[in-house]
């Protein structure tokens, strides 16, 4: 009897603790270890037991470090992203971004201005839903060069008419590639030329206006000191006149 009792506590005890163990480390508790000195099986699953737990916390310690760092990574995205946001929406150009599938990414104010138009509106819409033919036809045009071109970076001047009013704007336009050179969409950046256009041909104007004047003054001239000739020459001798 006293054998078997012997038997029973060496085999219990060590099943107890690790019942124990177990619910220990089901609250959280990783750094709970076994302390039974066996070298039969009973000792093989205790020692079993151990390495995992160390292992179940090396892997917590990993995972808490590797969350850490990201968390610390989003929050510098983050970051990045408002500044970036920030930028976008006080430049004077308008800037607007098409993904692979043609839907609207970026719509900034400066681009609100300028093509008349709320970002609210065409945000994640098709741009073909989004903006007129005739706005589409000639940005297609500068794709299909780069692409017959094999460019990936085009700029030309283009002419538009929003609500009736003529505008010229400089366009940009760059391919979006990521780290492994997949083809992510577009980004368009374009600036109203209008005011300056017209001012460059008001002074274009006024230069040939004024080599006009210059022109017709020239032969005036001589014109006008001739007949101050002419009339001094009649008071002197108005008789011999003629």
């Amino acid at each position: 009897i006293w054998l078997g009792f012997y038997m029973a506590r060496s085999i219990t005890i060590p099943i107890q603790q690790l019942a124990e163990g177990t619910r220990r480390i089901a609250e959280g508790n990783l750094n709970f270890k076994l302390e039974v000195d066996a070298k039969d099986e009973i000792g093989y699953l205790v020692d079993s037991f151990n390495r995992m737990t160390e292992e179940l916390n090396d892997n917590q310690t990993k995972i808490q470090s590797a969350n850490k760092n990201l968390k610390a990574t989003n929050i510098k995205l983050e970051r990045r992203r408002q500044y970036i946001a920030t930028i976008l929406e006080h430049i004077g150009a308008g800037v607007l971004s098409i993904n692979k599938a043609g839907n609207i990414t970026t719509f900034n104010k400066a681009a609100e201005k300028i093509l008349n138009t709320k970002a609210v509106e065409v945000l994640g819409s098709n741009y073909k839903d989004a903006f007129d033919p005739g706005h589409q036809d000639q940005i297609r045009n500068i794709i299909r060069d780069m692409a017959s071109q094999k460019k990936e970076l085009a700029e030309k001047q283009i002419e538009l008419r929003v609500n009736e009013t003529p505008l010229i704007l400089l366009t940009n336009i760059q391919v979006l590639r990521d780290t492994e050179k997949k083809y992510l969409g577009l980004v368009i950046v374009f600036e109203d030329l209008t005011t300056m256009v017209k001012t460059q041909k008001i002074a274009a104007w006024k230069e040939v206006a004024q080599g006009i004047a210059h022109e017709i003054k020239n032969p005036l001239t001589p014109i006008l000191l001739n007949t101050e000739r002419l009339r001094k020459k009649y008071h002197e001798d108005k008789e011999s006149f003629g």
